[in-house]
């Protein structure tokens, strides 16, 4: 599996470059400080004044996806029919996607890593969308 990161910073989610976002992520670099810092034609480095003042949150691609091929993130919010993945009640459940340290593994709201496919579809990240977790 490769090592795919995205980041959030001031307001705009940075992808891989195939997913075609306006700045790609070959087009910066991260600072020893932490911060994300532009490489272009007219300029290379980062004011790390500025750039301090919108720390970068960085998420990890979980390498799985979901029931309509989109890629899994750290961060994705996923929506899944309880009654469809598990036999329970009718019932659309939400859950952020994150690393549990303490089993070692991602966590996708219950089930296994193959229900990801079958029965959860991303609707959104807790950066861009977090009133969906509102709801």
């Amino acid at each position: 599996m490769k090592i795919r990161f995205r980041i959030w910073q001031r307001g705009t989610m940075y992808y891989p470059k195939e997913r075609g976002s306006d700045y790609e992520l070959e087009d910066w670099y991260i600072s020893l400080s932490g911060s994300l810092c532009l490489i272009g034609p007219d300029y290379d480095g980062c004011d790390i004044e500025h750039y301090e003042k919108h720390a970068a949150i960085y998420m990890l691609s979980t390498g799985v996806k979901d029931k309509n091929g989109k890629e899994i993130w750290e961060g994705d919010i996923l929506e899944f029919d309880e009654e469809e993945w598990g036999g329970g009640p009718p019932e659309l459940r939400r859950w952020v996607v994150q690393w549990d340290k303490n089993l070692a593994c991602w966590d996708f709201g219950g089930g296994t890593v193959g229900d990801c496919d079958s029965f959860k579809a991303v609707i959104g990240n807790v950066h861009e969308n977090s009133e969906l977790m509102e709801e």
